[in-house]
């Protein structure tokens, strides 16, 4: 049975496939800090995320992609590669 951490990401990429923007952030937490390093940018709440999610919409290519879990998820860090 796969941990909540698990699925709560499983159910982020599925939207993000769907191309749900709301349902990526749905179940974020509200103080959610995003670090885009490539730009230099971090976005410190869900609505801000989601706003930025929503503008990259034009930039993607395939519309599926499924989420790898990193080993560093048990010690409480998120990453989420493609």
């Amino acid at each position: 049975m796969a941990s909540k951490n698990v699925e709560t990401l499983r159910a982020a990429h599925e939207s993000w496939n769907r191309r749900d923007f709301q349902g990526i952030v749905r179940n974020a937490a509200e103080d959610l800090v995003y670090t885009d390093h490539a730009r230099a940018l971090t976005l410190n709440n869900r609505d801000k995320f989601r706003e930025w999610t929503e503008s990259c919409k034009g930039l993607l290519g395939r519309p599926h992609h499924e989420p790898r879990v990193h080993r560093r998820w048990r010690r409480g860090r998120c990453p989420i590669h493609r």
